[in-house]
């Protein structure tokens, strides 16, 4: 998926505008980096975790 793609679908989303994807995919490795504190880091990794255990 190009960054192009996903820049589209986040408008769609904060428009209210977008579809429903069918199949998401899934991958064995995930990266995230935010500096930040209380943005959600551990909740979605927990939620990427139960999404792609097999």
């Amino acid at each position: 998926m190009a960054i192009t793609d996903i820049i589209s679908r986040q408008y769609d989303i904060a428009q209210g505008e977008a579809e429903n994807i069918e199949e998401l995919p899934k991958f064995k490795t995930y990266a995230m980096c935010n500096l930040r504190g209380g943005i959600g880091k551990t909740t979605l990794s927990f939620n990427l975790s139960y999404l792609t255990d097999d």
